[in-house]
Protein backbone atom coordinates (compact mmCIF):
# COMPACT_ATOMS: atom_id res chain seq x y z
CA UNK A 1 0.00 0.00 0.00
CA UNK A 2 1.44 3.34 -0.79
CA UNK A 3 0.14 6.45 0.95
CA UNK A 4 -3.22 5.05 1.27
CA UNK A 5 -3.48 3.40 -2.45
CA UNK A 6 -4.75 -0.33 -2.10
CA UNK A 7 -5.76 -1.09 -5.68
CA UNK A 8 -5.49 -0.17 -9.08
CA UNK A 9 -7.21 -1.36 -12.37
CA UNK A 10 -7.88 -0.78 -15.72
CA UNK A 11 -11.42 -0.46 -17.22
CA UNK A 12 -12.22 -2.54 -19.07
CA UNK A 13 -10.48 -5.31 -17.65
CA UNK A 14 -11.10 -7.32 -21.03
CA UNK A 15 -10.57 -5.33 -24.32
CA UNK A 16 -12.65 -7.81 -25.87
CA UNK A 17 -15.53 -7.65 -23.45
CA UNK A 18 -15.04 -3.27 -23.46
CA UNK A 19 -18.86 -2.94 -22.03
CA UNK A 20 -18.12 -1.43 -18.63
CA UNK A 21 -21.66 -1.26 -16.88
CA UNK A 22 -20.84 -4.27 -14.74
CA UNK A 23 -18.15 -2.51 -13.16
CA UNK A 24 -20.71 0.68 -13.28
CA UNK A 25 -23.38 -1.31 -11.27
CA UNK A 26 -21.29 -2.42 -8.75
CA UNK A 27 -19.25 1.09 -8.23
CA UNK A 28 -23.15 2.50 -7.58
CA UNK A 29 -24.48 -0.49 -5.21
CA UNK A 30 -21.04 0.47 -3.02
CA UNK A 31 -21.82 4.06 -3.27
CA UNK A 32 -22.74 6.32 -0.77
CA UNK A 33 -21.92 9.27 -2.86
CA UNK A 34 -20.60 10.47 -6.21
CA UNK A 35 -19.03 13.16 -7.61
CA UNK A 36 -17.88 13.89 -11.35
CA UNK A 37 -16.51 16.14 -13.96
CA UNK A 38 -17.74 14.42 -17.29
CA UNK A 39 -17.23 16.75 -20.63
CA UNK A 40 -19.86 14.71 -22.52
CA UNK A 41 -22.99 13.22 -21.07
CA UNK A 42 -26.23 11.72 -23.04
CA UNK A 43 -27.77 9.33 -20.49
CA UNK A 44 -31.46 10.19 -19.60
CA UNK A 45 -33.17 8.41 -16.80
CA UNK A 46 -33.81 5.14 -18.37
CA UNK A 47 -30.54 4.97 -19.92
CA UNK A 48 -28.57 5.72 -16.64
CA UNK A 49 -30.22 2.83 -14.64
CA UNK A 50 -29.82 0.50 -17.60
CA UNK A 51 -25.73 1.38 -17.83
CA UNK A 52 -25.90 1.61 -14.41
CA UNK A 53 -28.09 0.23 -12.11
CA UNK A 54 -31.24 0.95 -9.74
CA UNK A 55 -28.68 2.60 -7.53
CA UNK A 56 -27.36 5.35 -9.65
CA UNK A 57 -30.04 8.08 -9.50
CA UNK A 58 -30.54 7.50 -5.75
CA UNK A 59 -26.45 7.37 -4.90
CA UNK A 60 -26.51 10.84 -8.32
CA UNK A 61 -29.04 12.43 -5.55
CA UNK A 62 -27.69 11.94 -2.40
CA UNK A 63 -26.70 15.11 -0.38
CA UNK A 64 -22.80 15.36 -1.31
CA UNK A 65 -23.29 13.67 -4.64
CA UNK A 66 -22.77 16.57 -7.95
CA UNK A 67 -22.09 16.18 -11.57
CA UNK A 68 -19.81 19.00 -13.67
CA UNK A 69 -20.63 18.52 -17.41
CA UNK A 70 -19.65 20.80 -20.32
CA UNK A 71 -21.99 22.52 -23.02
CA UNK A 72 -20.79 21.72 -25.91
CA UNK A 73 -22.26 18.68 -27.90
CA UNK A 74 -23.23 15.42 -27.78
CA UNK A 75 -24.27 16.41 -23.97
CA UNK A 76 -27.88 16.28 -24.12
CA UNK A 77 -29.58 18.69 -21.98
CA UNK A 78 -32.94 17.57 -21.90
CA UNK A 79 -31.08 14.54 -20.35
CA UNK A 80 -29.60 16.44 -17.52
CA UNK A 81 -33.14 18.17 -17.20
CA UNK A 82 -34.94 14.77 -16.05
CA UNK A 83 -31.44 13.99 -13.92
CA UNK A 84 -32.06 17.56 -11.86
CA UNK A 85 -35.99 16.60 -11.55
CA UNK A 86 -34.48 13.94 -9.41
CA UNK A 87 -32.81 16.05 -7.47
CA UNK A 88 -29.01 15.38 -8.49
CA UNK A 89 -26.96 18.30 -8.42
CA UNK A 90 -25.84 19.67 -12.16
CA UNK A 91 -23.26 22.22 -12.83
CA UNK A 92 -22.42 23.26 -16.14
CA UNK A 93 -19.54 24.45 -17.68
CA UNK A 94 -20.73 27.53 -20.38
CA UNK A 95 -17.82 29.16 -21.41
CA UNK A 96 -16.01 28.64 -24.82
CA UNK A 97 -13.07 29.68 -26.65
CA UNK A 98 -13.22 33.02 -28.29
CA UNK A 99 -13.49 32.84 -32.33
CA UNK A 100 -9.76 33.52 -33.27
CA UNK A 101 -8.34 31.14 -30.58
CA UNK A 102 -11.31 28.21 -31.26
CA UNK A 103 -9.10 26.78 -34.80
CA UNK A 104 -6.29 26.07 -31.89
CA UNK A 105 -8.43 23.21 -30.54
CA UNK A 106 -11.31 21.17 -32.30
CA UNK A 107 -13.20 21.80 -29.11
CA UNK A 108 -15.33 25.08 -28.07
CA UNK A 109 -15.53 23.78 -24.55
CA UNK A 110 -13.28 23.69 -22.25
CA UNK A 111 -14.17 21.13 -19.73
CA UNK A 112 -12.67 17.89 -21.52
CA UNK A 113 -12.53 15.57 -17.74
CA UNK A 114 -13.87 12.37 -17.08
CA UNK A 115 -13.06 12.30 -13.97
CA UNK A 116 -15.35 10.80 -10.69
CA UNK A 117 -14.96 10.15 -6.79
CA UNK A 118 -16.71 7.84 -4.49
CA UNK A 119 -17.14 7.08 -1.19
CA UNK A 120 -18.77 4.09 -0.27
CA UNK A 121 -20.24 2.58 2.66
CA UNK A 122 -17.34 1.33 4.34
CA UNK A 123 -15.43 4.74 3.89
CA UNK A 124 -13.45 3.84 1.04
CA UNK A 125 -12.73 6.07 -2.03
CA UNK A 126 -12.87 4.83 -5.71
CA UNK A 127 -11.15 7.40 -8.51
CA UNK A 128 -11.87 6.79 -11.80
CA UNK A 129 -9.86 8.76 -14.42
CA UNK A 130 -9.75 7.77 -18.27
CA UNK A 131 -11.25 8.61 -21.34
CA UNK A 132 -14.96 7.55 -20.55
CA UNK A 133 -17.71 10.07 -21.50
CA UNK A 134 -21.12 9.31 -19.85
CA UNK A 135 -22.48 7.87 -23.00
CA UNK A 136 -23.98 4.55 -24.20
CA UNK A 137 -21.15 4.25 -26.85
CA UNK A 138 -18.20 4.89 -24.54
CA UNK A 139 -19.82 3.09 -21.73
CA UNK A 140 -21.25 -0.17 -23.25
CA UNK A 141 -18.00 -0.97 -25.14
CA UNK A 142 -18.70 0.13 -28.66
CA UNK A 143 -15.99 3.37 -28.42
CA UNK A 144 -11.91 2.35 -28.13
CA UNK A 145 -12.27 3.58 -23.98
CA UNK A 146 -10.27 3.12 -21.40
CA UNK A 147 -10.09 4.60 -17.77
CA UNK A 148 -8.01 3.80 -14.61
CA UNK A 149 -10.14 2.95 -11.14
CA UNK A 150 -7.89 3.39 -7.83
CA UNK A 151 -8.87 2.07 -4.80
CA UNK A 152 -7.70 4.44 -1.60
CA UNK A 153 -8.33 5.57 2.00
CA UNK A 154 -9.72 8.87 2.90
CA UNK A 155 -6.75 9.69 4.58
CA UNK A 156 -4.65 8.76 1.11
CA UNK A 157 -3.03 12.26 -0.17
CA UNK A 158 -4.02 11.64 -3.47
CA UNK A 159 -7.81 11.44 -2.85
CA UNK A 160 -7.29 15.15 -0.89
CA UNK A 161 -5.58 16.08 -4.17
CA UNK A 162 -8.89 15.09 -6.13
CA UNK A 163 -11.38 16.58 -4.38
CA UNK A 164 -9.57 19.75 -4.26
CA UNK A 165 -9.38 19.69 -7.92
CA UNK A 166 -13.23 18.65 -8.30
CA UNK A 167 -14.34 21.33 -5.89
CA UNK A 168 -12.58 24.02 -8.25
CA UNK A 169 -13.68 22.56 -11.44
CA UNK A 170 -17.17 22.88 -9.87
CA UNK A 171 -16.20 26.66 -8.76
CA UNK A 172 -15.77 27.00 -13.03
CA UNK A 173 -19.48 26.07 -13.19
CA UNK A 174 -22.73 27.34 -13.12
CA UNK A 175 -25.51 25.50 -11.08
CA UNK A 176 -27.96 23.63 -13.70
CA UNK A 177 -31.40 25.98 -13.49
CA UNK A 178 -34.53 23.49 -15.10
CA UNK A 179 -36.11 26.38 -15.87
CA UNK A 180 -33.53 28.02 -18.27
CA UNK A 181 -33.25 25.16 -20.62
CA UNK A 182 -34.20 26.65 -23.86
CA UNK A 183 -31.47 29.29 -23.25
CA UNK A 184 -28.91 26.64 -22.20
CA UNK A 185 -29.99 25.08 -25.65
CA UNK A 186 -30.06 28.19 -27.79
CA UNK A 187 -26.30 28.47 -26.36
CA UNK A 188 -25.44 25.27 -27.27
CA UNK A 189 -26.53 25.22 -30.54
CA UNK A 190 -24.43 28.51 -31.39
CA UNK A 191 -21.08 26.33 -29.97
CA UNK A 192 -21.10 24.59 -33.39
CA UNK A 193 -23.10 26.61 -36.39
CA UNK A 194 -24.07 23.79 -37.89
CA UNK A 195 -24.79 24.32 -42.01
CA UNK A 196 -28.28 24.60 -43.22
CA UNK A 197 -29.12 22.94 -46.75
CA UNK A 198 -27.17 21.08 -49.27
CA UNK A 199 -24.81 21.58 -51.19
CA UNK A 200 -25.44 22.34 -54.72
CA UNK A 201 -23.79 23.54 -57.68
CA UNK A 202 -24.85 25.74 -60.21
CA UNK A 203 -24.35 26.01 -63.83
CA UNK A 204 -25.99 26.26 -66.98
CA UNK A 205 -25.28 24.72 -70.66
CA UNK A 206 -27.03 23.06 -73.56
CA UNK A 207 -28.48 19.68 -73.81
CA UNK A 208 -29.09 19.34 -70.27
CA UNK A 209 -31.63 17.44 -69.99
CA UNK A 210 -29.84 13.95 -70.64
CA UNK A 211 -27.04 14.15 -68.50
CA UNK A 212 -27.46 10.33 -66.24
CA UNK A 213 -24.63 8.73 -66.32
CA UNK A 214 -21.72 12.04 -67.66
CA UNK A 215 -18.73 12.52 -65.91
CA UNK A 216 -18.33 16.67 -66.37
CA UNK A 217 -15.52 18.29 -64.39
CA UNK A 218 -15.57 21.91 -63.33
CA UNK A 219 -12.56 23.75 -62.78
CA UNK A 220 -12.00 27.07 -60.47
CA UNK A 221 -10.69 29.89 -58.66
CA UNK A 222 -11.34 29.50 -55.25
CA UNK A 223 -9.92 27.27 -52.68
CA UNK A 224 -13.58 28.11 -50.57
CA UNK A 225 -15.33 26.19 -53.15
CA UNK A 226 -12.72 23.50 -53.32
CA UNK A 227 -13.31 22.59 -49.63
CA UNK A 228 -17.00 22.00 -50.45
CA UNK A 229 -16.53 19.48 -53.12
CA UNK A 230 -13.19 17.97 -51.94
CA UNK A 231 -14.25 14.96 -50.65
CA UNK A 232 -13.90 11.97 -52.96
CA UNK A 233 -17.50 9.40 -52.75
CA UNK A 234 -19.43 12.66 -51.59
CA UNK A 235 -22.76 13.25 -52.97
CA UNK A 236 -23.86 16.81 -54.10
CA UNK A 237 -26.60 18.23 -55.98
CA UNK A 238 -26.20 20.08 -59.71
CA UNK A 239 -28.54 22.73 -60.66
CA UNK A 240 -28.42 23.28 -64.16
CA UNK A 241 -30.57 25.58 -66.27
CA UNK A 242 -31.35 24.74 -70.25
CA UNK A 243 -29.53 28.07 -71.68
CA UNK A 244 -32.14 27.97 -74.82
CA UNK A 245 -34.70 28.04 -72.20
CA UNK A 246 -33.95 29.74 -69.13
CA UNK A 247 -37.33 29.08 -67.52
CA UNK A 248 -35.73 25.37 -67.44
CA UNK A 249 -33.68 24.01 -65.20
CA UNK A 250 -32.59 20.35 -63.82
CA UNK A 251 -31.62 18.61 -60.37
CA UNK A 252 -29.18 16.03 -60.47
CA UNK A 253 -27.61 13.58 -57.82
CA UNK A 254 -24.27 13.16 -57.95
CA UNK A 255 -21.46 11.68 -56.73
CA UNK A 256 -17.57 13.32 -56.65
CA UNK A 257 -15.08 10.52 -58.11
CA UNK A 258 -12.25 12.86 -58.40
CA UNK A 259 -10.75 16.44 -57.22
CA UNK A 260 -7.70 17.89 -56.81
CA UNK A 261 -5.55 21.35 -56.31
CA UNK A 262 -4.13 22.21 -59.52
CA UNK A 263 -0.22 23.37 -60.67
CA UNK A 264 -1.43 27.05 -59.32
CA UNK A 265 -1.93 25.65 -56.41
CA UNK A 266 -0.02 23.00 -55.18
CA UNK A 267 3.65 22.23 -57.32
CA UNK A 268 3.28 19.20 -56.87
CA UNK A 269 0.08 18.25 -58.93
CA UNK A 270 1.86 17.91 -62.15
CA UNK A 271 0.73 13.95 -62.38
CA UNK A 272 -2.26 15.49 -62.58
CA UNK A 273 -3.70 14.99 -66.45
CA UNK A 274 -6.78 16.23 -67.76
CA UNK A 275 -6.21 15.32 -70.78
CA UNK A 276 -8.92 14.37 -73.45
CA UNK A 277 -12.78 15.83 -74.57
CA UNK A 278 -14.75 16.66 -71.92
CA UNK A 279 -17.82 18.52 -70.75
CA UNK A 280 -16.33 21.21 -68.09
CA UNK A 281 -17.44 24.34 -66.74
CA UNK A 282 -14.51 26.92 -65.25
CA UNK A 283 -15.57 29.62 -63.37
CA UNK A 284 -13.56 32.81 -61.82
CA UNK A 285 -16.78 34.12 -59.71
CA UNK A 286 -16.83 36.72 -62.61
CA UNK A 287 -19.38 35.41 -65.14
CA UNK A 288 -22.00 32.20 -64.16
CA UNK A 289 -20.29 29.22 -65.19
CA UNK A 290 -21.12 27.93 -68.46
CA UNK A 291 -20.73 23.74 -69.16
CA UNK A 292 -19.06 23.53 -72.50
CA UNK A 293 -19.65 20.98 -74.75
CA UNK A 294 -16.96 18.05 -74.96
CA UNK A 295 -14.24 19.37 -76.39
CA UNK A 296 -10.25 19.83 -75.09
CA UNK A 297 -9.93 21.75 -71.94
CA UNK A 298 -7.91 25.19 -73.18
CA UNK A 299 -4.62 25.69 -71.49
CA UNK A 300 -4.98 29.16 -70.45
CA UNK A 301 -8.39 27.57 -68.68
CA UNK A 302 -5.54 24.88 -66.63
CA UNK A 303 -3.22 27.70 -65.81
CA UNK A 304 -5.86 29.73 -64.43
CA UNK A 305 -7.67 27.24 -62.31
CA UNK A 306 -6.61 26.02 -59.02
CA UNK A 307 -8.51 23.08 -58.42
CA UNK A 308 -10.76 20.93 -60.49
CA UNK A 309 -13.46 18.15 -59.65
CA UNK A 310 -14.99 15.36 -61.54
CA UNK A 311 -18.84 14.44 -60.43
CA UNK A 312 -20.63 11.23 -61.98
CA UNK A 313 -24.38 12.33 -63.12
CA UNK A 314 -26.40 9.56 -61.12
CA UNK A 315 -29.97 10.40 -61.42
CA UNK A 316 -32.35 13.14 -61.88
CA UNK A 317 -34.01 14.68 -58.54
CA UNK A 318 -36.59 16.88 -59.98
CA UNK A 319 -37.22 19.45 -63.11
CA UNK A 320 -39.91 21.64 -60.99
CA UNK A 321 -38.34 23.17 -57.91
CA UNK A 322 -36.69 26.24 -56.69
CA UNK A 323 -33.86 27.01 -54.67
CA UNK A 324 -33.66 29.50 -51.15
CA UNK A 325 -30.19 30.49 -49.72
CA UNK A 326 -30.57 30.48 -45.95
CA UNK A 327 -29.90 33.13 -43.93
CA UNK A 328 -29.63 33.48 -40.09
CA UNK A 329 -30.37 36.49 -38.26
CA UNK A 330 -26.99 37.27 -36.10
CA UNK A 331 -27.26 36.68 -32.30
CA UNK A 332 -24.96 37.80 -30.01
CA UNK A 333 -24.98 34.91 -27.17
CA UNK A 334 -21.43 35.70 -25.82
CA UNK A 335 -19.44 38.06 -24.34
CA UNK A 336 -15.97 38.67 -23.22
CA UNK A 337 -15.15 38.33 -19.63
CA UNK A 338 -12.17 39.71 -18.75
CA UNK A 339 -13.07 38.92 -15.16
CA UNK A 340 -13.51 34.88 -15.67
CA UNK A 341 -11.93 33.26 -12.81
CA UNK A 342 -10.78 30.46 -15.13
CA UNK A 343 -8.37 32.96 -16.70
CA UNK A 344 -6.33 32.98 -13.87
CA UNK A 345 -5.94 29.24 -14.04
CA UNK A 346 -4.06 30.15 -17.82
CA UNK A 347 -2.44 33.35 -17.52
CA UNK A 348 0.97 32.74 -16.96
CA UNK A 349 0.48 29.93 -20.33
CA UNK A 350 0.94 32.14 -23.22
CA UNK A 351 0.36 29.60 -26.37
CA UNK A 352 -0.59 31.53 -28.86
CA UNK A 353 1.66 34.42 -30.61
CA UNK A 354 0.41 37.42 -30.88
CA UNK A 355 -2.65 37.10 -29.17
CA UNK A 356 -4.04 38.60 -25.73
CA UNK A 357 -5.02 35.09 -23.66
CA UNK A 358 -6.95 37.30 -21.68
CA UNK A 359 -9.69 37.65 -24.65
CA UNK A 360 -9.88 33.96 -25.49
CA UNK A 361 -12.62 32.91 -22.50
CA UNK A 362 -16.36 34.06 -23.60
CA UNK A 363 -19.14 33.88 -21.25
CA UNK A 364 -23.19 33.76 -22.17
CA UNK A 365 -25.14 37.14 -22.16
CA UNK A 366 -27.68 37.23 -19.44
CA UNK A 367 -30.59 34.36 -19.66
CA UNK A 368 -33.24 37.36 -19.70
CA UNK A 369 -31.87 39.18 -22.71
CA UNK A 370 -30.88 35.61 -24.94
CA UNK A 371 -34.59 34.24 -24.36
CA UNK A 372 -36.17 37.15 -25.57
CA UNK A 373 -38.06 37.31 -29.33
CA UNK A 374 -35.51 40.00 -30.51
CA UNK A 375 -32.40 37.72 -29.82
CA UNK A 376 -34.35 34.02 -30.92
CA UNK A 377 -33.17 33.01 -34.42
CA UNK A 378 -34.75 33.84 -37.56
CA UNK A 379 -33.93 31.38 -40.72
CA UNK A 380 -34.46 33.63 -43.84
CA UNK A 381 -34.91 32.16 -47.08
CA UNK A 382 -34.23 34.23 -50.09
CA UNK A 383 -35.79 33.36 -53.34
CA UNK A 384 -33.62 32.10 -56.49
CA UNK A 385 -32.60 34.87 -58.43
CA UNK A 386 -33.52 34.35 -62.26
CA UNK A 387 -30.61 32.74 -64.77
CA UNK A 388 -30.57 36.70 -66.10
CA UNK A 389 -29.82 37.87 -62.94
CA UNK A 390 -27.33 35.41 -62.38
CA UNK A 391 -25.36 35.97 -65.29
CA UNK A 392 -25.49 39.45 -64.09
CA UNK A 393 -23.83 38.75 -60.52
CA UNK A 394 -20.35 39.27 -60.60
CA UNK A 395 -19.53 37.58 -57.57
CA UNK A 396 -22.09 34.43 -57.89
CA UNK A 397 -21.29 31.12 -55.97
CA UNK A 398 -20.68 28.15 -57.85
CA UNK A 399 -20.99 25.80 -54.62
CA UNK A 400 -23.33 27.02 -52.01
CA UNK A 401 -25.13 25.44 -49.68
CA UNK A 402 -29.31 26.16 -50.41
CA UNK A 403 -32.82 24.48 -48.93
CA UNK A 404 -34.62 22.60 -52.18
CA UNK A 405 -38.65 22.98 -52.19
CA UNK A 406 -40.23 20.90 -54.89
CA UNK A 407 -42.96 23.07 -56.86
CA UNK A 408 -46.21 20.71 -57.10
Amino acid sequence: MIDGINKIELLPTNFLEADISEELKRLFFESQSIQAAIAFWTLNKRKLRELAGNNSLRVLGSRDSFLCVDLQPPTDLDALCELASENVKIFLNLRRLAQGFNRYSESAGLLHTKFLISQNRNNQIELWIGSHNWTEFALAGINIEASIAIHMDTNSRLYYQARQFINTIRSYCEPFNEHNIEYYKKLQEHLYKTETGETIIELEGNNVNHLIGKVIRILGTETSDFKSVSKVGRNVKLSIHDSNNESQKYLYECNIIKSGLLKRTNPNADEISLEGKHRYAFTERKIFPFLKSKENIPRETLEKAKFFVSIEILRLNHKNYSLYEPKEKKINLWEKNLADPFLKRIKKRILIKNKDIRLCILSPADPDKVVTDEYKSQLLLLPEATLFQKRQTKDYKLISRKIVKVEE
